[in-house]
């Protein structure tokens, strides 16, 4: 079952997230964010929030993120 919530960006941007309970990755570059992207779609992970410079980044990436079924 899908139901954890992550954060993905550096770590002065995601560490507000971590006290109300969310889950954070520090990532700082393309290659680190779609490592991440890949390997919590495939964890228990139902919501991946990505920090928008990370995400401009990668819109292909995250294309495949939003079709993909659970």
């Amino acid at each position: 079952m899908y139901n954890k919530i992550a954060v993905i960006g550096d770590k002065d941007s995601v560490l507000a997230f971590k006290s109300v309970g969310v889950e954070v990755f520090d990532a700082t570059t393309a290659e680190q964010t779609q490592s991440l992207i890949k390997k919590l779609s495939q964890s228990n992970y139902a919501v991946l929030f990505v920090a928008e410079n990370l995400a401009e980044q990668i819109p292909d990436v995250l294309q495949k993120a939003k079709t993909q079924t659970f």
